[in-house]
């Protein structure tokens, strides 16, 4: 797949410093895109330079999410609002996606700006592949105590539920792994407890009041 935009230069380096950061800490664009509450796609289109780049209160939480100190890890040391029309190629081969950025001129010349390899192995196909037994018990188990204790009677973003999680139990856990727990729990044909909600772009999951 190859994508062509144009963009200013901080919009580049922010979204190539998210993207190294995020292929980096492990985390799938999918994944990342989870844990903001967006839709599955939403990070690998704007690494591909078919969206509109990051917010600074979408930086922030991303800026969470992978653990660093604030969004400002994200910025370039200088702003520099110079346009440039990006090519991005991205391709499959095996268990490796491989991304090369390049920016062209008006004379329609080539010029690489980067190549990044990401090991995507079996979740391309398998989404939850790898995925222990151990680690989904403990998560159910969490999410029926944050149910009991009335955490989800406020709308609650992927991500502050995985913030909370980790907090409590001192490691991190697998975005993967608590999406399939919540939606679990919003899909149960035995009585749903939770829903999940959008609310402009982002989605948010709550107790279900309707299974009282």
């Amino acid at each position: 797949m190859n994508y062509l935009s144009e963009i200013t230069e901080t919009q580049f380096q922010i979204i190539y410093k998210v993207m190294i950061k995020r292929i980096a800490k492990g985390y799938s664009a999918e994944q990342l895109s989870y844990l903001l509450g967006r839709p599955r796609n939403y990070i690998a289109k704007v690494e591909c330079f078919d969206h509109d780049c990051y917010h600074v209160t979408e930086l922030s939480r991303i800026a969470l999410a992978l653990e660093e100190n604030d969004y400002t890890s994200f910025m370039p040391e200088t702003i520099i609002d110079d346009k440039v029309k990006i090519s991005m190629e991205k391709n499959l081969a095996g268990d490796t996606c491989t991304y090369t950025c390049a920016s062209v001129t008006r004379e329609h010349q080539r010029k690489i700006r980067f190549v990044l390899q990401e090991y995507i192995g079996r979740r391309v196909f398998l989404g939850f592949s790898g995925i222990r037994d151990y680690d989904l018990l403990i998560l159910l188990d969490m999410v029926e105590v944050l149910i009991r204790d009335g955490y989800f009677r406020k709308l609650r973003s992927p991500l502050d539920i995985f913030t909370s999680i980790n907090r409590f139990l001192k490691f991190v856990i697998s975005p993967y792994c608590l999406q399939l727990v919540l939606d679990s729990y919003c899909e149960s044909q035995c009585g749903c407890k939770l829903v999940r909600t959008v609310k402009g772009n982002y989605f948010f999951y709550s107790y279900n009041c309707s299974g009282d």
